[in-house]
């Protein structure tokens, strides 16, 4: 049994880590608990972020040697008045070229100068000229490549600037500054970071062109968020994994250029002492007095080592993927306080959303797409409407047409109306419309995973989706999220808040992105295919689930799906989809007793039947592309009873029965 004794931070990391020689990577709070004897509890509240973090340190053996290295060579710069017994600059001709002795460790040069001390000063001057300019060239390098990569207009002159300097070799254009400005080590770390800079821009650029443009950037925006701060709070994280490589090539590189341009004489000027102009005075008496040169060469090896090696292991560490699972915090316990995720359901049918005649296009090299072509349809307060069709027929671009995601990352233009609670949505300027994103529309996404940003924890993102619409503190703020996540069933909702999203599974990654979309009470919500990527299980739970929460909390739904079953089951209302238009809408009831399109037909005659046995039919064809749209109906192609109408004039979506409308020339099947 665990004793509950007062033990210190320093015991239970003590104990974390023999935990970890028994258990390996994998050990537990439990593990921790019974290697130190003390209560899970007291560890929950005592193991410290700064615990947890030299923990997940020292465990990566390559950080644990090269800080080693690193913190031997800078301790002994920083701290050579208190060891080194002899002064760097002074000269004692009697004593020149002596080998290594008691007296003088690594012996003397030319000048009888004491060699020891002068690597030792040596390394002020070659290691923070490393630093600064690996400080400055990183900085500098990812300003311009996350401006670069995010904005499209800034690209091309950011990046033709960074050709240019990468067009002259690295040295050569190092020389010439050198020459231009003369010798000193403040020209040296200029020069080497206009040599480095653009590298890193690059690099940092190739990752943010591949980050933008994936569906967490998406969800985010969504939520509300700003250009600023997606791109310093979520693109910039998942661009410094490489980048720290990255810094420790560079910090390294520029010792070795410094130690070069010293030796080529353009460098740190005599008689200040450098590892390059130590190397360059003894260049000639490699034969007579080896240790002038083999001894500050074999220091500059161990400090690139040694960088090297903390690269690589921070590159690890920074993975959340690697990362060793140590204990976490206790979450705090939710409240009992019912949450209120909505306002009540409305008492008539009012329309929440209203499109009318939507045209979206893109322009592109070949011209201009037009992706909708006169989507119209509507979405009640508290009801949900499915929106179904086949893959390509515009489902999820009507959803993003609606919250204009497409604004930031394309040419696109509208026409048309997009009615949002009696407001139109296409006439609210661009910066208004993170207001309504996540706020009052929300929107889940088709593949979770990759719409959670990974180096975030669930928590976290769910928290700063609520505090950017709610003024709330963070405390409140982490309890609401925790509450939602309890609300969409995630069990022991305190422990996931911590968890990163490779740490759940698809079910629960799902549940999480719902809880998100809940975060701001949404009047409506809509759903991107929430269940494809999901097995049949939970596919049904997640259906439940929407159910239920759009019972308790009155919102409306707008699902995009595939699969006809579901609908049937979830939907009050559907509208069928192809190639940018709404062919036919119906209560959902009406639609399965009597489709009236051919399409619809065939999408229903393709569905697999509960009993007996019959053959499945394919809708023969695929949908045409974008650039070769028909003169009239869209489908009149791939029809089996077309009327010669068909392929001249594009028929209207009329009524055909009480809230029921099609767009078909011949919705009875009368052959002419």
């Amino acid at each position: 049994m665990a004793r509950p004794s007062k033990y210190t931070a320093d015991d239970i990391l003590d104990g974390a880590l023999h935990a970890v020689a028994l258990h390996g990577r994998q050990a537990s709070v439990a593990d921790i608990s019974q290697a130190t004897g003390v209560t899970t509890g007291s560890i929950y509240h005592r193991f410290s972020s700064r615990d947890e973090l030299l923990a997940r340190l020292w465990a990566n053996k390559a950080i644990a040697l090269g800080a080693f290295l690193l913190f031997l060579l800078a301790f002994s710069a920083l701290a050579a008045p208190l060891f080194v017994r002899h002064d760097p600059l002074q000269m004692k001709v009697v004593e020149r070229l002596r080998p290594p002795s008691s007296v003088h460790w690594m012996g003397t040069d030319e000048y009888g100068r004491d060699l020891f001390s002068r690597i030792v000063y040596g390394g002020r001057v070659s290691m923070g000229v490393g630093g600064a300019v690996t400080l400055l060239s990183v900085a500098l390098g990812l300003v311009l490549g996350l401006y670069a990569g995010y904005y499209r207009f800034l690209d091309a002159l950011l990046m033709r600037f960074c050709d240019g300097l990468m067009a002259i070799p690295g040295i050569l254009l190092a020389i010439a500054l050198m020459a231009t400005f003369g010798p000193s080590a403040r020209n040296v770390v200029i020069a080497l970071t206009l040599v480095y800079a653009p590298g890193v821009a690059r690099i940092v650029r190739s990752s943010v062109l591949k980050v933008r443009e994936q569906n967490f950037i998406d969800a985010i925006r969504l939520q509300g968020a700003g250009p600023g701060r997606i791109l310093w709070l979520h693109v910039a994280p998942n661009v410094l994994s490489p980048l720290v490589v990255q810094a420790s090539y560079i910090f390294a590189d520029a010792i070795i250029s410094e130690a070069g341009l010293s030796f080529l004489g353009a460098g740190i000027p005599a008689p200040a002492p450098s590892w390059g102009n130590i190397i360059q005075a003894g260049k000639l008496l490699v034969f007579k007095a080896w240790w002038v040169t083999v001894l500050p060469g074999m220091t500059i090896v161990l400090a690139v080592l040694g960088l090297n090696l903390i690269g690589d292991g921070l590159r690890d560490w920074l993975d959340p993927h690697r990362r060793m699972p140590m204990g976490r915090k206790r979450a705090r316990r939710p409240s009992r306080a019912s949450l209120s995720c909505g306002d009540a359901p409305p008492g008539g049918p009012c329309e929440l959303l209203q499109v009318d005649g939507l045209r979206t296009r893109f322009a592109t090299e070949a011209g201009e797409l037009t992706a909708l072509d006169g989507l119209t349809l509507s979405v009640r307060e508290g009801e949900i409407l499915g929106l179904v069709g086949e893959s390509g027929c515009g489902k999820s671009v009507a959803a993003q047409s609606i919250l204009r995601l497409y604004d930031e990352k394309f040419q696109v233009s509208y026409e048309g109306a997009i009615r949002f609670e009696g407001r139109d949505l296409l006439s609210v300027p661009l910066r208004r419309v993170p207001e309504i994103r996540g706020g009052r529309i929300a929107m889940i996404f088709q593949d979770p995973l990759s719409a959670l940003d990974p180096v975030f924890t669930v928590g976290s993102q769910i928290v700063e989706t609520i505090r950017r619409h709610d003024r709330v503190s963070g405390r409140e703020a982490a309890l609401r999220a925790e509450e939602l996540l309890a609300l969409t069933g995630i069990p022991s909702p305190g422990e996931r808040m911590k968890s990163y999203p490779h740490e759940l599974s698809g079910g629960m990654q799902q549940r999480v992105m719902i809880a998100m979309a809940l975060s701001c009470r949404p009047k409506l919500l809509i759903a991107d295919e929430p269940t494809t990527a999901l097995d049949v299980t939970v596919q049904a739970q997640i259906l439940d689930l929407i159910r239920e929460l759009r019972e308790r909390t009155g919102m409306a739904l707008l699902f995009i799906t595939h699969d006809l079953g579901v609908v049937s089951e979830l939907c009050d209302r559907v509208a069928v989809m192809y190639l940018g238009r709404v062919v036919e809408e119906a209560e959902a009831d009406e639609l399965f007793a009597r489709p009236l399109h051919p399409y619809t037909r065939g999408l229903l005659a393709s569905i697999p039947p509960l009993e007996g046995r019959r053959p499945l039919r394919a809708i023969p064809g695929t949908v045409p592309p974008l650039s070769r749209l028909p003169a009239g109906c869209a489908f009149a192609e791939r029809c089996d009873r077309r009327l010669e109408r068909c392929l001249r004039e594009l028929p209207e979506l009329e009524g055909c029965g009480v809230q029921h409308r099609v767009r078909c020339w011949n919705p009875d099947g009368v052959s002419e």
